[in-house]
């Protein structure tokens, strides 16, 4: 999925507790080639829980290089709990509409209307990243407008993992 001036996405969670299951897919966007998040639709019990995220092929072409496409991260969340991202390969991350991260964890509230907004419990291990600027960025809270909900906007208990062969 790619288009020139707007956000493309293979797969967007925008609302919805869950619990989900992306197993073993090829997933290719301009934009994010997974998000969670990030639309403010104001209801707390919408936040996107149990995320299984696992052996699956994120993947941008790099023939989308100064293509003129809003390219960001691989894998986005802006708002979610439980979280497991596991035995992925992410393939191909530059700087571009963002800093080039395979991943990106930042709670972030889009519309100031949702100041439970949080990234809680995620687990990242045993991925392979090949050609990515930035493996992962983690935000501990919103930056964007930190002073609207300075206690609400938060990242808890994160864990990276990694072997030797990644």
């Amino acid at each position: 999925f790619a288009g020139s001036g707007t956000e493309t996405q293979a797969i967007l969670i925008s609302w919805g507790a869950g619990p989900y299951a992306i197993v073993n897919n090829y997933l290719e966007a301009a934009c994010e080639n997974v998000m969670t998040g990030g639309v403010g639709v104001g209801i707390p019990s919408g936040i996107a829980q149990d995320i299984e995220i696992r052996h699956n092929h994120f993947f941008k072409p790099l023939a989308w290089v100064g293509a003129g496409f809003n390219v960001k991260n691989l894998l986005e969340t802006k708002e979610s709990v439980r979280m497991l991202v596991e035995g992925n390969t992410f393939e191909n991350c530059w700087t571009d509409a963002q800093t080039g991260s395979a991943i990106l964890l930042t709670p972030r509230d889009q519309v100031f209307d949702t100041p439970w907004t949080l990234c809680d419990d995620t687990i990242v291990r045993l991925n392979k990243f090949i050609n990515c600027e930035r493996m992962i960025t983690i935000s501990g809270h919103d930056t964007q407008d930190a002073t609207a909900f300075a206690e609400g906007l938060k990242t808890h208990r994160v864990l990276v993992k990694t072997t030797s062969r990644c």
